[in-house]
């Protein structure tokens, strides 16, 4: 291969791997999530389609002094706004890396580029599930930061749902849990968005049990299921990527692993409701009384 094509390859293959590996160790090592095994399996991919050049070569077709932008960073590459920017500048790091590569390759080696654009798009796939991960995790936080307040629906006689919001609020609830009674649908909608008004209105978080069909027409942040409600997995289909899906559980729930791995949060009822955010972060999980 051309000298000065291998210096580029060089500099793709770092960059590939070093944005990849930034995203891996947030997701390892941040969230504790197991997706961080498919980027390091990327890492690996990007590694076993060089196999046919020796590292001797890369190394020495390197030319650090040549490059004269090595050390020209913009503005907005010298700061980030937390987790999710970091990922979002090196999962796109490495797709733009993954992109360079496979053109580099179709000069003289057009099936090495060819597995560098499937290692591309599968860069894109992970981004996006990778994408919806965070976005639910920094929702997660203040969920653990949130009193939780359940409202039912018809409970308290017409009109009374924004007081009863009111006074969920008086009593320190952060997140409005609506319960949908026995409304019939349309009284259901109606009655779900007054409470996703209010809680706009309060910064408040508002969730809803049972329904992912409401839950996405009133803009709901999360969504309870109860044991005799559809799986997480299921909701997810409605619901989207974005919403938090919780499901109840007990302690002593024999199926509590694998609950966990399908939910962001699971809660316990009690009277009034205790909600456990999953493992967001942190090895342990945070109670909220």
């Amino acid at each position: 291969m051309n000298g000065n094509i291998l210096t580029a390859v060089d500099a793709c293959v770092n960059r590939a791997m070093e944005g990849l590996r930034v995203c891996e160790d947030i997701f390892r090592f941040a969230l504790h999530n197991p997706v961080s095994s498919e980027l390091k399996n990327l890492r690996h991919s990007i590694r076993d389609a060089l196999s046919g050049i020796p590292v001797s070569s890369l190394l020495g077709a390197r030319d650090i002094v040549a490059d004269s932008q090595k050390f020209i960073d913009t503005e907005a590459e010298g700061r980030r706004d937390g987790l999710l920017d970091v990922f979002r500048a090196n999962i796109r790091r490495a797709a733009e890396a993954a992109r360079s590569l496979e053109e580099l390759f179709k000069t003289e080696d057009p099936a090495t580029g060819a597995q560098f654009q499937s290692i591309r798009f599968r860069i894109y796939e992970i981004e996006k599930r990778c994408w919806f991960i965070l976005k639910r995790s920094e929702l997660a936080e203040r969920v653990k930061q949130s009193r939780p307040a359940i409202i039912e629906c018809g409970a308290g006689g017409s009109g009374s749902i924004s007081e009863a919001c009111s006074s969920a609020v008086s009593g320190g609830a952060g997140i409005i849990i609506l319960r949908p009674g026995s409304l019939c649908d349309s009284d259901l909608l109606c009655e779900a968005g007054r409470v996703e008004e209010f809680c706009a209105e309060h910064n408040l978080l508002y969730f809803i049990f049972s329904r992912p069909d409401i839950a996405i027409l009133t803009k709901a942040r999360g969504l309870c299921l109860t044991r005799r409600d559809m799986s997480v997995a299921d909701a997810r289909i409605i619901a989207g990527p974005e919403m938090l899906i919780g499901t109840a559980a007990t302690v002593n729930d024999a199926a509590r692993d694998t609950i966990f791995s399908a939910a962001d949060f699971i809660f316990t009822e009690d009277g009034s409701v205790n909600i456990e955010t999953l493992n967001f972060g942190s090895s342990d999980y945070d109670r909220i009384d």
